[in-house]
């Protein structure tokens, strides 16, 4: 009688432990889906980082010569002036 009651309350612990186990694997599933998430969102970042970059690049060429042709027009129409003028 006694060795039944210690088997039952072993099969009941076990039975206990076999669903914490079960939790603590979807616990493990879950963040490892978190951090395959976030690795991701992470490669994403540095992709948009640099396609970022790039555009600030092509924005500051853009400028630069947006410059020099507003300053080729200024002394074009300057030496035009002064070609009318005379």
């Amino acid at each position: 009688m006694v060795k039944e009651q210690e088997i039952g309350s072993l099969k009941h612990r076990n039975g206990l432990l076999e669903k914490e186990n079960e939790k603590l694997e979807n616990s493990i599933k879950e963040a490892k889906a978190a951090a395959d998430e976030s690795s991701q969102h992470g490669r994403e970042s540095e992709t948009l980082q640099r396609k970022l970059q790039k555009f600030e690049q092509e924005a500051e060429e853009s400028d630069k010569n947006l410059r020099e042709t507003n300053d080729k027009c200024v002394v074009l129409l300057t030496a035009y002036d002064g070609i009318t003028e005379s």
